[in-house]
């Protein structure tokens, strides 16, 4: 009987973490998986095709990324620190804003993974993808000014780390997303749907 619960127990979890959005959540809204958050791997992907780039710019709170097909973004690794969110980062461009139309819907914005408001850029392409407007300008917009607050309250750096999933393997435009958010042994972790 514990054998059989446990499996189904399993089954459910790695169907709500890994296989996609469940019809009856929000796609609104956030939804935690902090309690999931210490035992999910948050690594780099290791599929064939993706390339990964480290960037050394201090000023820069992006540290690694990788790419795949047609250059959309796959996982983002970033410092947040008081000096990065102090830098204010920058708004997308015409450039980003067209990169991000043609991975997407006509109707997304150019969302930024790391968002300005901690530093990110706006103006290159490994830090933008398609983004729901209702995702971007609401729940992701509240997570950034979230994170933005704790690192200058607590003076810590908190370390994001951004997922991001495609429904298929030459899909330009991730059905969700994933994130932790790490700092001083504490996390915080969400899926995010990008309907």
């Amino acid at each position: 009987m514990w054998k059989s619960l446990t499996i189904v127990l399993l089954s459910f979890i790695i169907g709500e973490t890994f296989c996609g959005p469940v019809r009856r959540k929000d796609p609104n809204k956030i939804h935690s998986l902090n309690s999931l958050c210490h035992i999910l791997n948050y690594g780099e992907f290791n599929d064939r095709g993706i390339k990964t780039f480290t960037l050394n710019n201090p000023n820069e709170p992006i540290k690694k990324y990788q790419t795949g097909y047609k250059n959309r973004v796959e996982y983002v690794r970033a410092v947040i620190t008081v000096q990065t969110v102090q830098s204010k980062g920058s708004t997308t461009n015409d450039a980003t804003r067209k990169f991000a139309r043609a991975m997407g819907k006509l109707t997304d914005d150019a969302g930024h993974i790391i968002g300005n408001n901690l530093g990110g850029t706006g103006r290159n392409v490994y830090n933008i993808f398609p983004q729901s407007p209702n995702i971007n300008r609401g729940a992701w917009s509240q997570e950034e000014k979230d994170i933005r607050n704790l690192v200058l309250t607590t003076k810590q750096p908190i370390e994001v780390v951004v997922q991001l999933y495609y429904p298929t393997t030459t899909a330009t435009r991730p059905n969700r997303f994933t994130y932790r958010a790490a700092y001083n042994n504490a996390c915080h972790s969400a899926n995010v749907i990008n309907p």
